[in-house]
């Protein structure tokens, strides 16, 4: 009885903030922006919340498990590579058969470097890695860094025989990251990312500083709609157990449209707008038209003026 009552407390206190939700103006979200003092850029700060981090510390044992609590996430990679794949890479552009395989002898993001945040244990860093990228994987969970580190390690044989190079991985924030990799990587990652950190809309700016001028955001998460609480954390959750309890506060998921305009705000066009649609018994992700629960939305750095981030107003001493 006393384990299960945190439980029932957590999915009580999930209803009670989508019932309060219903009542709000959801379209009210903060704007962020590369704020100049002088001549250097005020970065906002990427945080973890504490409580995410503790969830994401009880993966360790299972990130590589691909028939465990995580295997909805390795299945995605079906959908998520090849989507980063022929982004960056459009099948037009090169004349190297293109099939179903995520990795091989063809390498067609040779040359492309790509930061993964969030990381997590690598699964979807790794894929990326064999067709050729240079990928830098961060993670502010220690524990989960660790695991992605020691799995590169113990296939140390398959990297030598395919000449790639594996992903590099880091305990770090995307803030240090976009200090120290400026206008760096041809692609910034954030996949099943912004409904687990505390300022979301900061994390967009951050990616901006670190791409390129030209360079793509890819995102996944989960859209903020009565579908999404029924079956993103009730069903997935509570009655079919396809991810661990706990995993998603729906209060943190994000509507499309909330996103695509922070998206504008912090220097980027929004490209694709795709939704994800999950067969448990299959195990099995497919494209969608439908938003209602997950969904992909790709971007570009722009050099448009009018979307570029725009400096703020000035700031008070206790304001970053």
């Amino acid at each position: 009885m006393q384990t299960t009552l945190p439980v029932i407390r957590r999915l009580l206190r999930t209803v009670l903030s989508f019932h309060a939700f219903s009542k709000q103006n959801s379209s009210i979200s903060k704007q962020f922006a590369v704020r100049f003092l002088t001549s250097e850029p005020v970065l906002p700060k990427s945080t973890i919340d504490s409580d995410e981090a503790v969830k994401f510390r009880q993966f360790a044992s299972v990130w590589w498990d691909q028939y465990g609590s995580l295997k909805p996430l390795h299945a995605m990679n079906r959908l998520r590579v090849p989507l980063i794949r022929d982004s960056l890479c459009p099948p037009h552009e090169t004349s190297a058969p293109r099939d179903s395989k995520l990795t091989g002898d063809f390498a067609p993001l040779t040359g492309f470097s790509i930061l993964d945040v969030g990381c997590g244990g690598g699964i979807l860093a790794e894929p990326l890695a064999y067709l050729g990228a240079q990928v830098l994987g961060i993670d502010q969970v220690s524990e989960s860094i660790n695991v992605a580190t020691a799995h590169v390690q113990l296939t140390a044989d398959r990297w030598k025989r395919t000449g790639r190079d594996p992903p590099r991985y880091e305990t770090i924030g995307l803030d240090a990251v976009a200090v120290r990799y400026p206008s760096h990587f041809d692609a910034v990652i954030m996949s099943e990312l912004l409904e687990h950190v505390t300022d979301w809309e900061s994390m967009l700016c951050l990616a901006n500083v670190c791409l390129k001028p030209g360079g793509m955001l890819f995102i996944t998460t989960l859209n903020q709609t009565r579908t999404s609480f029924l079956l993103g954390v009730v069903a997935a959750e509570y009655v079919l157990g396809i991810v661990p309890r706990g995993t998603h506060d729906w209060y943190k998921f994000i509507e499309p449209s909330r996103l695509q305009g922070a998206l504008i705000r912090n220097g980027f066009r929004p490209h694709q707008l795709l939704g994800l649609t999950y067969n448990i018994l299959t195990n099995q992700w497919s494209w969608t038209s439908n938003l209602c629960v997950n969904y992909a939305v790709t971007a570009v750095k722009t050099d448009d003026e009018k979307l570029k981030p725009s400096p703020p107003e000035k700031s008070g001493p206790n304001e970053q």
